[in-house]
């Protein structure tokens, strides 16, 4: 299939699928599609965005989702939104964690608590912001330095600064998620902006590497 690749959060309720959120996914494309960012609420048409909940909704409700969370993806092919797979769980990459209560104010993975023990889980949106995360990484070789970790922190917007990978650290290329050796998490006005914003991170962000 080819085409934009969106995931959806829900989290069912008694049977009744609540959508949460669409995120928009970069990655590196072929051969790997290695994720490097998250954008939310996706940018897509409002058209394209009810299709995407109705085929995610049936699709929670094809495979017996009743009470809990869920991340589905779906690909916006030539032929319209197309499920690529979906997965009982909350999103991970900072989806739900970090991008969701950013941009809608929903803590899920409280809701999903609250549903497991049988309670009532605020659902209700409290905002309609953007929210985006940014991965980097680096050349093949041995992490000799990184700099520009706290001149990202103090770009308006950065929400947070990470690093997976230190000093010392071996990268041999982006095959997988693992070879990622951070992330900036951004938040604005628009989703837009926010990915605007992280990739301001990014860029004020380099490694020296020795080869190995």
């Amino acid at each position: 299939m080819e085409g934009p690749e969106v995931s959806v959060e829900t989290l069912a309720v008694d049977g009744l699928i609540h959508v949460i959120q669409i995120t928009d996914k970069l990655t590196t494309g072929a051969p790997y599609f290695v994720e490097m960012g998250h954008s939310q609420p996706s940018q897509l048409s409002e058209e394209i965005k009810k299709q995407i909940a109705r085929i995610a909704d049936a699709a929670n409700k094809a495979v017996g989702i009743q009470n809990g969370p869920s991340h589905t993806e779906i690909k916006i092919t030539k032929d319209g939104p197309k499920i690529v797979e979906i997965g009982a769980r909350l999103g991970g990459d900072c989806i739900t964690t970090h991008l969701v209560p950013l941009s809608t104010g929903v803590d899920m993975v409280e809701c999903n608590i609250r549903i497991a023990l049988g309670e009532k889980p605020d659902l209700q949106p409290k905002w309609n912001r953007g929210a985006a995360i940014r991965y980097f990484t680096s050349d093949k070789g041995k992490i000799q330095n990184i700099f520009g970790i706290e001149k990202a922190e103090k770009i308006p917007g950065i929400i947070q600064v990470s690093v997976v990978h230190g000093i010392g650290d071996v990268i041999n290329g982006v095959c997988s998620s693992v070879d990622r050796v951070g992330f900036v998490v951004a938040q604005a006005d628009n989703s837009y902006d926010a990915a605007a914003i992280a990739e301001k991170g990014i860029e004020a962000i380099s490694m020296q590497v020795i080869e190995e």
